[in-house]
């Protein structure tokens, strides 16, 4: 979340600091692409490699505008905490309680459960 000039490398090493390698990691952002629920309340689903983090406003949801203004959010890791948040949303996209069980036996395709509920990736980002 900074900004690194062009040429850090270089004056690191000038003064007597050395490079230990990079890192490198994609990720990809859900919602579901008609109703961009998650979005439209500044909730952002993120799958980094294979590790699942919720990120949600903190403080009062009648403040929220129209996304993007907050950089502060409390973060959900993990499908299992992230399904204790989702449920009224989850509720709202089916009319089968049966095709989405959120419990602990849904994690182990948190995607395909994604998937199955109509959440598609909508943005993927490479770091290195």
């Amino acid at each position: 979340k900074f900004f690194v000039p062009w040429g850090l490398a270089e004056l690191v090493q000038n003064v007597g600091g050395s490079a230990h390698g990079q890192k490198r990691f994609v990720d990809r952002y859900w919602d579901h692409p008609e109703t961009f629920l998650l979005g439209v309340q500044d909730c952002w689903l993120r799958q980094r490699e294979s590790v699942w983090e919720l990120k949600v406003p903190h403080g009062d949801a009648a403040a929220h505008r129209v996304g993007g203004e907050r950089t502060v959010f409390r973060e959900i890791s993990g499908p299992e905490a992230i399904l204790g948040e989702l449920p009224s949303w989850i509720d709202s996209l089916t009319t089968d309680p049966d095709s989405a069980r959120l419990d602990a036996n849904g994690c182990a395709d948190f995607e395909g459960l994604l998937s199955g509920l109509g959440f598609r990736p909508f943005a993927m980002f490479e770091t290195i």
